[in-house]
């Protein structure tokens, strides 16, 4: 675990200062850290990865590209995992409109 989060950080370093915070690589390698630590149990830290990786998704590459749409369901389930039960509610309604628009059902 250790050893995987190091490579995932330095990875996610150099994507940054090469490619810049936006780039859709680096938007994966904070995605692909934020996994690493939810597969783990480390739900506090996998919080926070995953919603800076959803807010930049959603502010770079919008609210209904697929990526996003990732980085939303992974913070839905952390919050869940803390037990933020509220937060989860709303977070799934609007994730199910997000669904439901991009496929046009609504």
């Amino acid at each position: 675990f250790d050893e995987s989060v190091a490579l995932l950080e330095k990875a996610n370093t150099l994507c940054v200062d090469g490619l810049g915070e936006e780039h859709p690589v680096t938007l994966m390698s904070i995605n692909n850290l934020a996994i690493i630590y939810y597969n783990n149990k480390k739900y506090k830290e996998a919080y926070t990865l995953f919603e800076k990786a959803y807010n930049l998704r959603r502010e770079f590459l919008g609210d209904d590209k697929p990526d996003t749409l990732r980085s939303m369901d992974g913070l839905a389930d952390t919050l869940e995992k803390l037990r933020k039960h509220k937060n989860v509610f709303s977070f799934f309604c609007d994730y199910v409109i997000l669904i439901l628009e991009i496929n046009k059902v609504v």
